[in-house]
């Protein structure tokens, strides 16, 4: 008997400003502002994706470490978080590439791992839709569409 599962779709895109931050101008504010609009696109993404009936990873929201931070409970450093995320990206059916993932070095080596593994790279949920279907539903034991 069939054991059925969602499609795992893993997120991609800029998170971290593309500036560095200065703490001697205003540019700070800007950086911020991009940092947070960029994260709000990432959940916006994971969110639509529920809507349409698949399991999203969402790498936007690994910035909520940073508030449950104390001293008992330390920061995780950067590449052990970005060792999970892409732990997530080895068991997904597809990866998903949000607008300005060209200008992120992070997308840049989830999508070689991503092709690496023969995983289905998309740039919309329209895409996903057209090859996984709505609503969709594959084979546990399936990998990959």
């Amino acid at each position: 008997m069939k054991t059925w599962r969602k499609v795992r779709v893993f997120i991609s895109g800029p998170i971290t400003p593309t500036g560095r931050l200065n703490p001697s101008t205003n540019e700070n504010q800007n950086q911020v502002a991009e940092f947070l609009d960029n994260v709000r696109q990432g959940i916006t993404m994971a969110t639509e994706l529920i809507t349409h009936g698949f399991a999203p990873y969402c790498p936007f929201v690994d910035f909520m470490y940073w508030f449950v931070r104390t001293p008992e409970t330390p920061l995780p450093a950067g590449h052990t978080i970005q060792t999970c995320d892409l732990s997530w990206l080895r068991s997904a059916d597809a990866i998903l590439l949000l607008p300005g993932w060209e200008t992120s070095t992070g997308v840049g080596g989830e999508l070689e791992l991503a092709k690496k593994l023969g995983i289905p790279v998309f740039y919309s949920i329209a895409e996903l839709i057209e090859y996984f279907g709505d609503q969709p539903l594959i084979d546990s034991g399936e990998r990959h569409g």
